[in-house]
């Protein structure tokens, strides 16, 4: 007999959810109606994803060194890119609505626009427009100021009477220059930055009312500017001082008589509607200026002048180089190959987590929930290089802003860099993380929890996308590094252009005489002076000077022959340049007809010219010009000239080719040229040796002519010629760096794709071996499918 047994089951405080369909029915019920329960179940489980992700890292220290670089590098590259976009376009002024700040520019008959006005043109759009808030002249200039007997070059910018009303900008101390201020007559006042403010007087509240003497005139300091206001820049550096556009024609250099303008749009008027208005103001201007000589052609042309406003509140008036764009682009593709890279370490490192991934499949886990964590995993890793990049992106923002040609001011990683920098990490987290993830949770779970040969063989499939992906980064890295390549081949062409002079062994610094006071004959014999000093110092072959200078300087002038048939006016335009005796020497420009000026072509002598190639060509076909004569068009250099000589042509502005310029060009004695084109001279000092080695044999001999003459830009013509190719020489340099580090990144990938490849075929190998196989026929096998990875890739 079999005794039956009773098995009590104790009482449970709670009921039991899986042990009825009307419990289960239950916890469903309260899930739904206690839905914000999930909000921290989400935020523990991502806990729980992101310490999984980084345990998982931090178990393989060499994947995770070489993945983060590799992200570091693209991600690093772009954040510098960011900022200085960020700089120069960007950023808005630190003004009041600074997105109703327009510029004012006109356009050009050559082409083209600029932004420089006459100043009775300016007070005409001035004083004539109604459908604008507010408009400002504005100009720079370099002084010399002296406070207290101390003389230091300052930088003044020159502005009219409403600049800070216009800007809506006030002062920290003091009062802004005001409209009354503006006006002959008037007590001359400055306004001071807070950098000049702390350089020179110590943040002193005493500072209103002290006397700032600039060429014999005391302006009165009247206010200090906000810390945070740079003028019309979007960023440092600010000007030293502001004072008003009464004192322009004193300040500026003889030959800057124009002024830039800019303004305020009223709310509600289109800039179309204020461009039209600017533009019937701006064509009377042009014809009340020709007067008398206004012929139907000049008439005509005046008609297609038009004033455009251009958007000035953001990053100032600062122009989106082509070069920048270049470099975006180049940036983008080293990101996408870093990319990439990772790419495929992730998807070959997950074909070794096959049987992790199909374990934990196994035993419940949705695919959806692994995908996440492998995504987790991937954003991690990016974060961790995103933060590696920004370090980068610090250390290289000089070499960007060198490229830029703005003056260089550092840029501290403010909140924009660390967004874009965050959201760059995510994004590339998410890009190449999205690939790997998907592939690696679609497994065949019998195959691999088996591990038999037919898995192996499975998983080498599984390697395809990552060998795509080697050969999309050898494509890209050597299209970067042929890319650089030719640009390297393109300016080394161009630093071998016959430039029409030799640019060795000249000396080139820079006098500024009317920043001191020199006006008229006192100038002229200055120069002579110097002439006699410079060619008697030991060590220098040949000396002479020049108002303009080569590759960096133009000054147009119209020209034509008296008696000849008018031809059109583009091409009337020469470059005009005013020179001493021995100038074609010293630069080795040969004298093709005639003769060089001398001492004899003085400011009282017969006017004589020299003419180059071209202009002969052009202005005395067929026959020789010496003894003819030239007549300029316009009123600075009225009057005729004799042709005693004819010169070589040279590049005059630029190394390549540029239409906006006339390559003709008139030399005149500097004792003729007009008023307008004096009040500086650049020394052209020919040596026996390296020019560098006289620099202060030179510098001595200046000063000992007059010791408060300002010395400026003290270089060698080879500098001036490297100078001019900067952004050519600077942007090849970028190229090249790119192109090395993807292919340096793109190694790191094929490295990384096969070094997985050979481990997972371990087995195989090893067979291999012991069937009889040669370790030289292993090594060819491996190094076959990598040759034919790189292949293809070029």
């Amino acid at each position: 007999m079999v005794r039956q047994r009773t098995l009590r089951i104790p009482k449970a405080d709670k009921p039991i959810s899986h042990g009825s369909h009307e419990n289960g029915l239950n916890n469903r019920k309260q899930c739904t109606t206690f839905g914000p329960v999930d909000a921290p179940k989400s935020a523990m489980a991502l806990g729980q994803d992101l310490r999984f992700a980084a345990r998982t890292l931090r178990k393989s220290p060499g994947f995770t060194a070489v993945a983060a670089l590799s992200l570091a590098l693209g991600i690093g590259a772009n954040t510098a890119i960011f900022s200085l976009i960020d700089e120069v376009v960007l950023k808005m002024l630190p003004v009041a609505n600074p997105e109703q700040l327009v510029a004012v520019r006109h356009t050009l008959s050559r082409g083209g626009t600029s932004g420089s006005f006459s100043q009775p043109t300016s007070k005409l759009l001035r004083d004539d427009s109604h459908t604008l808030a507010g408009i400002f002249a504005f100009d720079a200039a370099s002084v010399i100021a002296k406070i207290d007997g101390v003389a230091e070059p300052v930088k003044a910018d020159i502005v009219s009477g409403r600049y800070f009303d216009v800007l809506g900008v006030g002062v920290n101390l003091g009062r802004p220059i005001a409209v009354e201020d503006d006006r002959l007559g008037r007590p001359p006042v400055a306004v001071i930055s807070d950098g000049f403010w702390q350089r020179r007087f110590s943040r002193s509240t005493s500072v209103i009312g002290r006397s700032i003497d600039i060429k014999g005139i005391a302006f009165i300091v009247v206010g200090v500017a906000p810390a945070r206001f740079f003028g019309t820049r979007v960023a440092p550096p600010a000007p030293d001082l502001w004072v008003p556009m009464a004192a322009h024609d004193h300040l500026a250099l003889k030959d800057n008589t124009d002024v830039g303008m800019m303004a305020r749009l009223q709310p509600g008027i289109p800039a179309g509607q204020a461009s039209a208005e600017l533009t019937l103001i701006y064509q009377q201007a042009l014809a009340e200026d020709a007067g008398s000589s206004l012929s139907p052609d000049r008439l005509k042309e005046i008609h297609t002048e038009r004033i455009h406003l251009l958007p000035a509140g953001r990053g100032g008036v600062r122009e989106f180089s082509q070069q920048l764009r270049i470099l975006i682009v180049v940036v983008g593709l080293v990101l996408l190959i870093a990319c990439a890279n990772v790419g495929s370490l992730l998807l070959a490192r997950c074909t070794g987590r096959q049987q992790e991934i199909a374990v934990r499949l196994a035993i419940g886990a949705g695919r959806h929930r692994l995908v996440r964590q492998l995504l987790t995993e991937s954003v991690l890793l990016a974060m961790l290089g995103g933060a590696l990049g920004l370090l980068f992106a610090w250390w290289g923002g000089d070499l960007l802003f060198a490229l830029s040609g703005r003056e260089h001011a550092p840029i501290p990683p403010d909140s924009r860099t660390l967004a874009f920098t965050a959201a760059m990490a995510a994004v590339t987290g998410i890009l190449f993380g999205l690939a790997p993830a998907f592939r690696a949770t679609r497994v065949d779970l019998i195959h691999v929890l088996k591990e038999n040969a037919r898995s192996f063989a499975v998983r080498r499939g599984r390697l395809q996308l990552g060998k795509a992906l080697i050969v999309g980064q050898m494509v890209l890295s050597l299209l970067l590094l042929i890319g650089a390549g030719l640009f390297l081949r393109t300016v080394s062409k161009l630093h071998q252009v016959d430039l029409g002079y030799e640019r060795d062994h000249v000396l080139v610094p820079w006098v500024l005489p009317t920043l001191v006071g020199y006006e008229g004959p006192k100038e002229l014999q200055l120069y002579q002076n110097l002439f006699d000093r410079l060619n008697a110092l030991p060590g220098v072959r040949s000396a002479s000077l020049s108002r303009m200078s080569l590759l960096f300087g133009y000054w147009g002038r119209r020209v034509s022959v008296p008696g000849s048939t008018p031809v059109a006016r583009e091409k009337t335009e020469v470059a005009f340049n005013a020179i001493a005796p021995r100038f074609f020497d010293t630069m080795g420009i040969p004298l093709v007809l005639g003769r060089d000026f001398s001492r004899q072509d003085g400011a009282t002598a017969g006017r004589v010219a020299i003419v180059g190639e071209e202009t002969a060509r052009q202005y005395f076909p067929g026959q020789s010009p010496i003894g003819r004569r030239l007549h300029f068009d316009d009123p600075d250099g009225a009057g005729d000239v004799e042709v005693v000589g004819v010169a070589r042509d040279i590049k005059i502005v630029s190394v390549k080719s540029d239409p906006r310029f006339s390559t003709r060009a008139v030399y005149v004695p500097f004792t003729q040229a007009p008023p307008s084109m004096m009040g500086q001279m650049q020394l052209k000092i020919r040596t026996v040796g390296n020019p560098r080695q006289i620099v202060e044999t030179v510098r001595r001999a200046i000063l000992a002519t007059d010791p408060d003459l300002p010395v400026r830009d003290v270089e060698t013509q080879a500098d001036l010629v490297d100078e001019s190719l900067g952004e050519e020489h600077s942007l090849a340099m970028l190229l090249s760096c790119f192109g090395v580090l993807a292919t340096l990144l793109a190694s790191i990938g094929l490295y990384g794709t096969v070094a997985y490849a050979v481990g997972r075929r371990t087995g195989e190998i090893g067979l291999r071996l012991a069937l009889g196989a040669h370790r030289r026929d292993v090594l060819w096998m491996v190094l076959r499918e990598s040759l034919v990875l790189v292949l293809i890739g070029a």
